[in-house]
């Protein structure tokens, strides 16, 4: 319980820090674009592309998309699960959460911290 509670509050300490809608929308970190078939926004900024193209060995990505489901504290709040699967930036618990590289780029790219990837 006690990791749980930790995890819960690193969680939305990212929200209040960076992982926040409208704070990435005015950084210029994000685009929205109709992706199957619905509205998806995309984070896209350098050091997120960069550290996602790594994990997932490809060149040519051009985005992470956020979540696109669930209510206005889900949707466009937290990393999609389909691609971020275990990452503590999701709108949906697991049991074991990782900080991912690309969540620390974010962090980076907002231009307000100087992150350390080790």
């Amino acid at each position: 319980m006690e990791l749980y509670m930790k995890t819960l509050l690193f969680h939305e300490l990212t929200h209040v820090l960076i992982f926040n809608p409208q704070l990435m929308k005015e950084l210029g970190m994000t685009t929205t674009k109709i992706f199957d078939g619905s509205f998806v926004t995309f984070i896209n900024s350098p050091r997120v592309l960069t550290a996602a193209r790594q994990h997932f060995n490809c060149p040519t990505l051009n985005g992470i998309p956020l979540e696109n489901q669930g209510g206005e504290g889900s949707a466009g709040a937290h990393w999609e699960a389909r691609y971020m699967l275990g990452d503590y930036m999701l709108s949906t618990d697991y049991f074991e959460n990782v900080l991912s590289d690309i969540t620390l780029a974010l962090f980076e790219d907002s231009g307000f911290y100087k992150v350390n990837y080790y």
